[in-house]
């Protein structure tokens, strides 16, 4: 295996040895922990990466499950959520702003349409729990 040669600046090579001291090692074995925790970092990065993919690709699944539409509520039109499996939300403000698109459906507050329950938000989208 080829080691990679690099030069330390004084105050770095000072560093090095108080680690080594501090740590009951050597020099070389200090830069092998180090090396080693960086990469740990890089892998840990990448899997928080990956999951938060996976997240955004379950919301986006989750999102097509769902269809926004508006009704008429007497003063103005109010956005209603309807879930494949019969559940419905509306925005708990009628009269206020109402989202636009899917992905403003976080942005505002619901309740369960039946019910009148104030909805929770579970990645981004409004669910009963019980």
């Amino acid at each position: 295996m080829k080691h990679k040669s690099f030069r330390l600046s004084p105050r770095s090579r000072q560093e090095l040895r108080s680690l080594a001291e501090l740590y009951g090692e050597n020099e070389t074995q200090i830069i092998r922990r180090l090396v080693g925790e960086r990469h740990e970092r890089e892998a840990n990065a990448l899997a928080l990466l990956a999951n938060q993919k996976a997240v955004e690709a379950k919301q986006q699944e989750e999102l097509s499950k769902i269809d926004l539409e508006y009704f008429e509520t007497g003063v103005s039109e109010a956005a209603r959520l309807l879930y494949e499996d019969g559940e419905t939300f509306t925005t708990d403000d009628w009269q206020g702003p109402q989202p636009h698109s899917k992905a403003e459906i976080a942005d505002f507050n619901w309740i369960h349409e039946k019910t009148g329950a104030p909805a929770v938000m579970i990645n981004g989208l409004p669910r009963i729990l019980g």
